[in-house]
């Protein structure tokens, strides 16, 4: 540890000459070194008093060799040294520093601090499984110390963080049992699906748990298709006898998996045969295509697409259709010329896990 004084000469008609130092040698501390540096560079060693360690040296007494004045306006006094082993947390008073010259008198007080112990903070979390979403998550745990002292929740708090996210410090209550930990994580620091919470106990002088995360999922998100085209026209066909292939035009259909569910979803179409207003059947058929062949859309449901996305991702599905993917209307020779119409039903189901 070290301290440090810094002695500053302000302004005035006089130097200050012959300061006299008179500093707090705590007994809780082994000083090892002692300089002065002055602001023009200088510097000069400070002989420390013999410890025979029976005997504490109660203060240090030296004698400045250089004066401070408005060219030479500032001394950084530093003594170095190290604190005692100590077998208990033990509490250094803050003690007076006094600086005398001819024109001058000061005096500071050094700060108090404690020596603690080698102590490690331990935590220990119960483990948790799964929320609704909407609720919070309850954190539950215990906190010890590994010196085996007492010790109570004075100044003891978990800080934690949420998918990287920091939370608000819990400060542990003097009303519950020592190093009893129990708080609620809020519903809207969560994520639907995997959340991890990591977690760690400080105690009020500094001395911390190793990180602890744990993983919650939140369940109860909706699986839906947040956004399927109304209306879809698909590209006018010229007849002219011969078999003709159509796209559809403007068609989206995006499925949003908020559940939270490891499970893939799976997205089926069934169609109407494609009429016009006086009734008549087109000679042709909408199918599916998935690069590889062709499958009628009719009242049995065609698998569309089926994926496992990340909770509150949207997925466009006909954004990811290739050239040779997708919704194609074929009409045979037979069809004839007219404005025709069918309705397409998608269907959104979650996939059974094997």
């Amino acid at each position: 540890m070290e301290y440090e004084y810094v002695l500053s000469y302000l302004n005035g008609d006089n130097e200050w000459q012959q300061v006299k130092a008179s500093l707090p040698l705590p007994e809780q501390v082994h000083f090892s070194h002692a300089k002065i540096r002055y602001a023009d560079g200088t510097e000069e060693e400070i002989n420390l008093p013999a410890d025979d360690n029976e005997s504490s040296v109660a203060r240090l007494q030296h004698d400045l060799q250089r004066t401070l004045s408005m060219k030479n306006p500032h001394a950084y006094i530093t003594l170095i040294g190290e604190a005692a082993k100590v077998d208990r947390d033990t509490f250094v008073d803050d003690d007076m520093s006094y600086f005398e010259g001819h024109e001058m008198k000061t005096a500071t007080a050094t700060p108090h601090f404690t020596i603690t112990t080698n102590k490690t903070v331990n935590l220990t979390i119960e483990p948790l499984t799964q929320v609704k979403k909407g609720e919070p998550v309850i954190i539950k745990g215990q906190i010890k110390l590994n010196d085996g002292l007492d010790f109570d929740n004075d100044g003891m708090r978990i800080e934690y963080r949420v998918n990287g996210e920091a939370g608000e410090d819990y400060q542990l209550s003097m009303d519950d049992p020592v190093g009893y930990v129990e708080f609620e994580v809020d519903a809207e620091e969560l994520q639907i699906g995997e959340n991890q919470i990591t977690l760690r106990a400080h105690s009020k002088d500094n001395a911390y748990s190793e990180p602890v995360t744990v993983t919650v999922t939140v369940i109860g998100g909706e699986l839906q298709l947040k956004k399927v085209s109304t209306e879809s026209v698909f590209a006018p066909i010229k007849l002219t006898g011969t078999a003709q292939v159509s796209r559809p035009e403007g068609l989206e259909v995006v499925v949003n998996d908020d559940t939270g569910s490891k499970a893939a979803w799976r997205l089926e179409a069934t169609a109407t045969p494609l009429v016009t207003n006086q009734g008549r059947t087109l000679a042709g058929n909408l199918y599916y295509q998935d690069g590889a062949k062709l499958t009628m859309l009719g009242k049995d449901a065609v698998e569309i697409a089926r994926q496992k996305t990340a909770p509150g991702i949207d997925y466009d599905v006909t954004a990811h259709w290739s050239s040779q993917q997708g919704l194609v209307l074929k009409t045979t020779p037979a069809a004839v010329p007219g404005s025709y119409q069918g309705t397409i039903t998608w269907h959104l189901s979650t996939v059974p896990e094997e």
